[in-house]
Order: structure tokens, then sequence, then C-alpha cells
């Protein structure tokens, strides 16, 4: 009786309980599957009695609504992710096969097998740029001045790298792998250019002025919805 007293507020004046708390237990809760199932359900519950206002608490209670959600999450972004990747390389890649060409390598499986690795080099230049403009403030030009200002140095540090780390390959008199450093020095290049010219003076002049938005991260509730909706 004292441990129920103490988990419970009463209205000593009017005499009724004001509010009170209980602790539940399950079995075979060693997987955080089963747990976040077992807190799906008990949510169900609690939904079902919307006067009672009850709050269910658990201290991993975040992990384990993502854990409902993580799937759809997941397919979603392997969708986009392709469709995107898609589009790039119908795109570009006809380009960049076009300067190995003129570099003087055929198109071969050693050359198909070198532009599916460097595709990934592409998108690292530009994608930091995008994101310092995504969270700028001020005018269009406002925003790109501070991208480039934030973001020029690392990207030619890197490109620099890049290109330091892929020079004596060219020395070897090997065909795979001097295709391979001509592909990481094309990419490169024109990541460069597209992530220092490029892309800046199309987001200059296409975009409109605004304050950063938030980023997309999801709230527990909103977890907690999506979980529900399962």
């Amino acid at each position: 009786m004292n441990a129920i007293k103490s988990d419970a507020a009463w209205y000593y004046l009017e005499g009724y309980l004001k509010s009170f708390m209980f602790v539940v237990l399950g079995r075979g809760m060693a997987e955080w599957a089963n747990r976040a199932h077992f807190v799906h359900g008990l949510r169900k519950v609690l939904n079902s009695y919307p006067q009672w206002n009850a709050t269910l608490f658990d201290g991993d209670s975040a992990v384990l609504s993502l854990i409902l959600t993580v799937g759809h999450d997941l397919i979603g972004s392997i969708a986009a992710t392709v469709a995107c990747m898609a589009v790039i390389c119908i795109l570009f890649v006809n380009s960049l096969v076009g300067l190995l060409s003129w570099w003087g390598a055929d198109l071969d499986p050693v050359t198909q097998v070198d532009v599916l690795l460097a595709t990934g080099f592409s998108v690292d230049y530009t994608a930091h740029v995008a994101y310092q403009f995504y969270r700028g403030y001020g005018t269009a030009e406002d925003r790109v001045a501070s991208s480039l200002r934030e973001m020029a140095a690392p990207m030619i540090q890197a490109g620099l790298s890049t290109f330091l780390c892929m020079l004596p390959l060219i020395f070897v008199p090997t065909y795979a792998i001097v295709a391979f450093a001509k592909t990481i020095f094309i990419v490169v290049s024109i990541g460069l250019v597209h992530g220092l010219f490029v892309l800046p003076v199309l987001l200059s002049l296409s975009v409109s002025s605004s304050n950063p938005l938030p980023l997309p991260i999801k709230s527990e509730h909103v977890i907690e919805n999506e979980a529900d909706q399962l």
C-alpha cells in the first residue's frame, strides 16, 4: 500500500485520486524487436482510452519506435537513391565515357567497373555546397557566397589530395590500374568544376531568398504516430 501511495497523487481536500502510475513487465523481451512490438501494443491500448490522458514512458521508447518504422524508411531511402542515381547516370555518365575514350580508354569490362566505382565521387563535391546553401541565410547570392567560403577550400584540398594519390598510378604499366586512375582524375575534375562554378551559379539564379529550413529529423512523437499507422 505504501508503494502505491508513493506513485499516486491525491487531492486531500476533495478526497479523490488525481493521478497514479504502475509498472508493466513482459516476458521474452530480450530481443529489441519484441520490446518494440510490446510497447506498440501498450500504446494502442492507451489510445483506446483517451479520456484518461494516459502516457507510456520507456527509457528506450525513441529507439523502440524507430525499430517499427525503419523498414519503411529504408525502402523509401533506397528507392529515392536509386531514382536519383539513375537520373544522374543517364545525364552525365555518357560524358564521362566520352572523356575516357578521348583519353585513350576503351569501352570494356574494366572501364565499366571503373565508372561504377567512381560514380560516388561525383556526389561529394556538389552535395556539401548544396547543403551549406540549404542551411544559409539571406539572399541567394549571400547563401552562395557563404557556402563557398565554408566549402571551397576543403573541396580543393580534397581534390588535390585525390589527384596526388592517383598520380603514381598513371605510370603503372597495367591497363586496369591506369584506366581506374584516369576515371578518378576525370570524375574529380568534373566534380570540382560543378561544385565550385556550375552549381553555385545555378543556385544563385534559380533559388529565391529564404531562411534555412529545419533539418528533416523525426521527433519521437512523429515516429510514434507513424508506428501507430502500421
